[in-house]
């Protein structure tokens, strides 16, 4: 099998050109080491020959390696990959097969662009991937041993602080759920061959383990990177928790802040008086409607609420504390469905919409975070009318959630239980998208500063307050005209507006901009706790169910 030729040197080689040297052509089945004992044997071969020969056998091994694997994805043999051959052929291999992931591998792999990818193309990408992985291997692997051990793994996570969320027993079922002894460990080959299609160009300890434990540990599936969307049920709880929680911590402020937005101003009011004394008609209104008689129009034109003290006095000394959590018992019924299914689609959605989902851009975040919004509030809009009736109501007037609920139908129909959605979903898109976008940028912001550790508390809370203050001030006159839509009719509040584009038109006309912003103080005094606490709540919940928070 020695055969002398004449052959250029390998670049690594300084040989002079055309230099006759004796080349190693093994058999098929020759194997690296037997190549290196066959170059052992040769007194004569050059030292330099002699130590690369069997790097350039590991090498071509490599390349057969690659080769071998394109062409199980070449269904049709054309000598490249398109999205569906790449597709069913990781079915076949049991590896993750969405339309989001195999567009992903379409963009990490197709160097030119042209929506298929070569074997020359495959092959760079798996020789960089393998390097990169080799680096990660050997910081994983302390002892240089050639396994990735429990304790070694246990050691990363400390690092980069997911050792609270991952119990020993999860990292016993993660070496397990590789096909290899956990008591001994992982070698590169395991290594190489489940992180070798890893849906993201940053390969970091962070991003590998983050991986692992959402695609392996959390689901019951022997395949070894199941295609799921991680624990939807854990998100929906931990949504709901988040949401109960901060709403019942700040509901005082959120009863005032929907006080100061349903009182309509002494110009508007007055108006009002006037036009009904001249016989118009302020709105129109279903029949049964009750409406105040002119002269208590003109009575209620001095607002009942005046400044965040004396607005506070008087709700306490109108029903006590407990006038502070007037409609609080629908708010929480309301808000744990809420909540759960903004964050479940805020996952979905930007799942489906991120052509990279390790990094997605601030469009995708925006349209996700204003889609999840905008379903979430059409879900339990019922529920939200009947909250803002609840806490502006007179002591008495409504005996419970479902007697608030029967009235409205009786007096306005099933439709009035929608009253004011069309604002309510408007203001949900600007309000919940920049929310979520300013929030997810800033997490971000801090995650390429410290890569190694996960964001404290105070961090999560700074977020989310300034996140919040962003969508209220863009939000807030939306959410004003839905109070008013909301709560006119009841009894003491006139009819005033015949629609979300007439509320606009008479508030600016009356009050003008600062009109639109009454209530805000308390608004935020309530909002920036509440989020930010949502956010903190959803976090630590998430890590205790053992899983990724994904904002």
């Amino acid at each position: 099998c020695l055969q002398p030729r004449l052959h250029p040197p390998p670049r690594d080689l300084p040989l002079p050109p055309l230099q006759p040297v004796l080349r190693v052509v093994p058999p098929p089945s020759a194997s690296a080491s037997s190549i290196g004992a066959a170059v052992a044997a040769l007194p004569s071969a050059p030292a330099q020959l002699k130590a690369s020969l069997p790097a350039i056998a590991r090498e071509e091994a490599n390349v057969e390696r690659y080769r071998r694997v394109f062409e199980e994805l070449d269904l049709d043999s054309s000598g490249s990959l398109d999205e569906h051959e790449i597709q069913a052929g990781l079915q076949r291999m049991g590896l993750p097969s969405s339309d989001k992931q195999v567009h992903e591998m379409m963009v990490m792999v197709d160097a030119d662009k042209d929506g298929s990818i070569s074997y020359g193309e495959f092959a760079s990408f798996a020789q960089e991937r393998e390097k990169d992985l080799r680096e990660l291997f050997d910081e994983i692997d302390l002892n240089g041993n050639g396994l990735i051990e429990a304790n070694e793994i246990r050691i990363a996570l400390e690092k980069i602080g997911m050792s609270t969320e991952v119990s020993d027993g999860d990292i016993i079922q993660l070496i397990d759920r590789m096909g290899v002894d956990h008591t001994k460990g992982i070698d590169f080959q395991v290594f190489k061959r489940i992180l070798m299609l890893f849906p993201s160009r940053n390969i970091s300890i962070s991003n590998v383990f983050d991986y692992w434990f959402r695609h392996i540990i959390d689901t019951g599936d022997e395949v070894i990177i199941p295609d799921i969307i991680d624990h939807p049920m854990k998100r929906l709880i931990a949504g709901g928790i988040a949401g109960a929680v901060s709403r019942t911590t700040t509901a005082p402020f959120d009863r005032l802040k929907m006080l100061l937005q349903a009182q309509n101003s002494s110009a508007m009011l007055a108006g009002v008086a006037t036009k009904q004394l001249a016989g118009g008609k302020p709105a129109a209104a279903r029949p049964g409607v009750i409406r105040p008689a002119p002269d208590a129009a003109a009575r209620a034109a001095a607002p009942e609420y005046r400044g965040i003290w004396n607005s506070l006095k008087k709700i306490y000394f109108e029903s006590g504390w407990k006038g502070f959590y007037r409609g609080n018992g629908t708010n929480i019924i309301k808000i744990a469905p809420e909540s759960a299914v903004k964050f479940w689609a805020y996952e979905s959605i930007k799942r489906m919409l991120c052509r990279d989902s390790s990094a997605p851009a601030i469009k995708e975040k925006l349209i996700a975070g204003s889609a999840a919004g905008a379903i979430s509030q059409t879900a339990i809009y019922p529920l939200e009318i009947t909250k803002t009736r609840l806490a502006v109501s007179a002591p008495g007037e409504y005996r419970g959630i479902m007697h608030c609920i029967s009235s409205i139908v009786r007096t306005d129909g099933v439709s009035a239980l929608f009253r004011g959605l069309l604002p309510s979903v408007v203001g949900v898109i600007p309000y919940a998208g920049v929310d979520f976008a300013v929030y997810s940028t800033l997490r971000d912001v801090y995650t390429r500063r410290y890569p190694n550790t996960h964001p404290g508390v105070l961090t999560v809370f700074v977020c989310g307050a300034i996140s919040s203050t962003c969508g209220q001030v863009v939000a807030y006159p939306l959410q004003l005209v839905r109070t008013r839509l909301q709560t006119q009719g009841m009894a003491g509040r006139p009819m005033l507006y015949n629609g979300m584009s007439d509320a606009f038109f008479k508030i600016w006309k009356c009050d003008g901009l600062l009109g639109f912003y009454s209530g805000i103080l308390p608004n935020f005094m309530k909002a920036i706790p509440a989020v930010s606490i949502s956010y903190i709540v959803y976090e630590q919940v998430s890590r205790g169910m053992g899983i990724s928070s994904g904002l």
